[in-house]
């Protein structure tokens, strides 16, 4: 009997001896940030100790954008399955390094340079290591099970160590320096595949990825497309920003719902007339004229043909479903064909040769219509388009405003550059928050008194010489007065929020009221006779990086 209590007391007794010391342990974790994080996933109180105990049983720690620079004590928890930190300031990894239970790390937004602590982390499936400065990527070579795998944003040139990584399903390589994306061929399981903004010419290996439905390519110099033809499951493709003249590739992908072909050298698009799922299609800068191909495209909601050579719409007429459509700077005069659109919801036709805007009379649901830099001077058809919240009528030849007095949901509001004296169709447009006047013939400013929740104001070049009615509006962040005949700006010193003021060539003589004014971070008023500067002297002591445009040096 006595055996076998000095058994139990020998054998039993140290092994509780270390489960009390263990049970009693503290982790210390040296960056105070990184600390609050893992306290407030502990439900601790704010200064209190972190029990080691606890501390290995933590599962999911989020500390995203908590300013963390040091991981040390991390390496105590490793019972981490899930943990994410991008968005601080980590350079070192070390700490990671035996915490091989993680399935789940994003370690995006850092200032990490090397991942050699991540290569025994072979229980990873999702790794998010964009916005770095990552150049070598052999560390990532042993991740075999890894399904989702983010490298945007990096110096990244050899993807070579990728090529084993055969279960990933999703990765992300935007934003580097590569041009040789040979590797990824033998990545047959990929569903989304995002290598924009790189340098990129040859995409022959991308062949082999018969399983892709997404797939970002726009920024890089591709010329040959011949290679996606046998991409047929594609869904979702972004050619824009390359070199591509020849489409035919795509006539056969007829799964597409979304193609971004902007920005090439394309002037046929013949090869678009299969893609009838296509309800999403960018064709902007490119070099068309005819666009009958697009005449069986009837699912189409968003289309842009934006900056290219059209000058017959005629084809648009079917395309019932459009919602949102682009045609700026082309050559179009005539836009009877968008009358029957009546879905749409936003419409931008600025730059052309329009002079006749009565077929939008009855597009009712439009929210944003632009028609910058036409030649329109009556805007009588857009009375009841009551929906209006982003109008762009600027560079027209336009007097009478009086049409814009129901438009009362208007937000955003562009008028430079036409022929206006009269703003009192304005003053129940309570809701705008940004309003372009510049180059007019406007006088008197009293209906903008009434404008409250104003914060851009671009009323330059015109006739002004009291601008008393701009004291109400309290929320102005942004202000353009130059060219005028202004004298007096007494009535500036209430808008406290400004940051942008410009007062250049006006006859102002006192700034004294522009001390008071401590958000300012633009100032511009030369071409004024102002005869004191001590007011200007005072400003620049309360605010030392206020960017400054004056003719005459202020001397200390």
């Amino acid at each position: 009997m006595k055996t076998l209590k000095y058994l139990y007391t020998r054998l039993v007794l140290p092994i509780i001896t270390v489960l009390n010391r263990s049970s009693n342990a503290y982790v210390k974790i040296p960056d105070a940030n990184l600390a609050a994080v893992v306290r407030k996933a502990l439900r601790l109180d704010p200064k209190a100790r972190i029990p080691l105990n606890k501390f290995q049983g933590l599962t999911h720690l989020d500390g995203n954008n908590n300013q963390i620079r040091d991981l040390t004590g991390l390496e105590k928890a490793i019972g981490l399955i899930e943990l994410d930190i991008y968005a601080n300031h980590i350079e070192n990894l070390t700490p990671l390094t035996g915490l091989t239970q993680l399935r789940d790390l994003n370690l995006s937004s850092n200032n990490i340079t090397d991942i050699t602590p991540l290569a025994g982390l072979t229980q990873l499936k999702h790794l998010s290591l964009g916005y770095n400065q990552i150049s070598d990527i052999t560390p990532l070579a042993g991740l075999r099970q890894l399904k989702d795998l983010g490298l945007g944003k990096n110096l990244i040139r050899d993807i070579t160590p990728l090529a084993a990584l055969t279960q990933i399903t999703e990765l992300g390589l935007w934003g580097n320096p590569l041009s040789d994306i040979t590797p990824l061929a033998q990545l047959t399981q990929l569903r989304l595949l995002n290598i924009r903004e790189n340098e990129i010419s040859d995409i022959t290996p991308l062949s082999e990825l018969t399983q892709i439905t997404n797939l970002w390519l726009w920024d890089n110099q591709i010329r040959d497309i011949t290679a996606l033809t046998q991409l047929t499951k594609l869904r979702y493709l972004w050619l824009r920003g390359n070199e591509i003249s020849d489409i035919t590739p795509l006539a056969g992908l007829t799964h597409l719902k979304t193609l971004d072909l902007s920005k090439n050298q394309i002037t046929d698009i013949a090869p678009l007339t299969t893609l009838t799922q296509v309800d999403q299609l960018g064709l902007s800068r490119n070099q068309i004229s005819d666009i009958t191909p697009l005449n069986g495209l009837t699912e189409m909601k968003g289309l842009g043909l934006s900056e290219n050579q059209i000058n017959d719409i005629t084809l648009l007429t079917k395309l019932i479903h459009l919602t949102e459509l682009g045609l700026r700077k082309n050559q179009i005069n005539d836009i009877t064909p968008l009358s029957g659109l009546t879905e749409l919801t936003k419409l931008r036709i600025g730059e052309n040769q329009i002079s006749d805007i009565t077929p939008l009379a009855g597009l009712a649901k439009l929210t944003e219509l632009e028609l910058e830099k036409n030649q329109i001077s009556n805007i009588k058809p857009i009375i009841g388009l009551t929906q209006l919240t982003n109008v762009e009528f600027w560079g027209n030849q336009i007097s009478d405003i009086e049409p814009l007095a129901n438009l009362t949901q208007i937000t955003k509001l562009g008028l430079g550059e036409n022929q206006i004296s009269d703003l009192r169709p304005l003053t129940e447009l309570t809701q705008t928050t940004e309003l372009g006047l510049w180059d007019n013939q406007i006088s008197d400013i009293k209906p903008l008194a009434n404008l409250a929740k104003m914060q851009l104001l671009n009323i330059r070049g015109n006739q002004l010489c009291d601008i008393s009615p701009l004291a109400n509006l309290k929320e102005i962040t942004h202000l353009w007065l130059s060219g005028n005949q202004i004298d007096n700006i007494t009535f500036l010193d209430g808008l406290a929020q400004l940051t942008h003021l410009s007062l250049d060539k006006n006859q102002i003589t006192d700034i004294h009221p522009i001390v008071n004014l401590r958000c300012l971070t633009h100032l511009h008023i030369k071409g004024n006779p102002i005869q004191d500067m001590e007011s200007l002297r005072n400003l620049l002591k309360q605010l030392p990086n206020l960017d400054l445009d004056i003719a005459s040096p202020i001397e200390d």
